[in-house]
């Protein structure tokens, strides 16, 4: 019967903890290289809703980190008005469920406001009918609720 010495045993181990390694470098590497990409892209669809809600109006500046879990499902951005530069406004777009499925919402977030501080600018990549009859939906209680729970996600 073979005896397995101490030497081989961690020449095996350590050629297993490298593969490991590896494996999970290369999973990981992609995630960290598209990180940038991702905020660009988000911070342009969010540029282009506040353009379309109110023309000229807002300025998408940087990104706001947020520390909370819902994290992974939105993303909010520093927001300058064009008009009032001293005011500061969030920008946020996350994810929300409606009668077409999941689509991104925007809204902005007016920290200084004590009525109205969470306002719903539209959503994003959606265009035509289907945004029409999504606008036309006034009492819409899924955007109730966000905008109730907005000002929780950023402070």
């Amino acid at each position: 019967m073979q005896e397995i010495t101490n030497k081989s045993f961690f020449r095996n181990y350590s050629f297993f903890v490298v593969i490991l390694i590896v494996i999970f470098g290369l999973l990981i590497y992609p995630v960290l290289v598209s990180k940038k990409s991702w905020n660009t892209n988000l911070k342009t669809s969010v540029q282009k809703v506040l353009d379309e809600y109110n023309p000229g109006a807002w300025e998408v500046i940087e990104p706001i980190e947020i520390n909370k879990p819902i994290s992974s499902n939105c993303a909010a951005y520093t927001v300058r008005s064009i008009n009032n530069k001293s005011e500061k406004v969030e920008a946020i777009i996350l994810r929300i469920t409606t009668f077409y499925g999941p689509l991104p919402a925007v809204y902005l977030y007016f920290p200084e406001r004590e009525i109205d501080s969470v306002v719903f600018a539209g959503y994003s990549s959606l265009h035509g009918r289907v945004r029409t009859q999504l606008n036309n939906n006034i009492i819409d209680k899924r955007q109730e609720y966000w905008i109730k729970k907005i000002p929780e996600i950023l402070n």
